[in-house]
């Protein structure tokens, strides 16, 4: 029986997934910390390769979390042996899905908007201007998921 997951999919779900994100996101927080202390505060010129390079795998780390699997309800449920309720679409499984695509994405769009302003490089007011409102949105749905979720 073939499954049809993509790429993505599979690395998301891979046993080693959760402690190389971990690491990345130390990496790149790191690197871009680094990269912006030398290039701002001691006008290192060479730090400019530091910053794109943790900023790059930030977004990237973002991104795939869009792809990893939110807290569904069935996982949530205390006994197992009883059916899921019906619940409004602010609780469903596919809005947390949802929502957790709107964030990953949001934030990745963000951080490469924040990495074409630092380096003034052309598009940065699109991406920031697509990807401001989306983080938004996506946390009030992530908040009000939350508050229905928990009802």
């Amino acid at each position: 029986m073939a499954t049809n997951q993509s790429f993505i999919d599979k690395l998301v779900n891979s046993p080693g997934y959760k402690s190389f994100i971990k690491k990345l996101l130390i990496f790149a927080l790191a690197a871009t910390i680094v990269g912006l202390v030398g290039q701002f505060l001691f006008h290192v010129e060479s730090m400019d390769t530091l910053v794109i390079m943790g900023m790059g795998t930030l977004a990237v780390n973002f991104f795939l979390k869009a792809y990893e699997q939110p807290k569904s309800l069935s996982e949530s449920r205390e006994d197992r042996n009883q059916p899921v309720q019906n619940v409004g679409l602010w609780a469903s499984d596919a809005f947390a899905k949802f929502v957790q695509k709107l964030y990953g994405w949001g934030l990745a769009v963000v951080i490469v908007g924040l990495l074409f302003f630092l380096e003034h490089w052309p598009g940065w007011t699109s991406m920031l201007i697509l990807g401001i409102p989306t983080g938004i949105l996506a946390v009030t749905f992530k908040l009000i998921s939350n508050k229905a979720r928990s009802n």
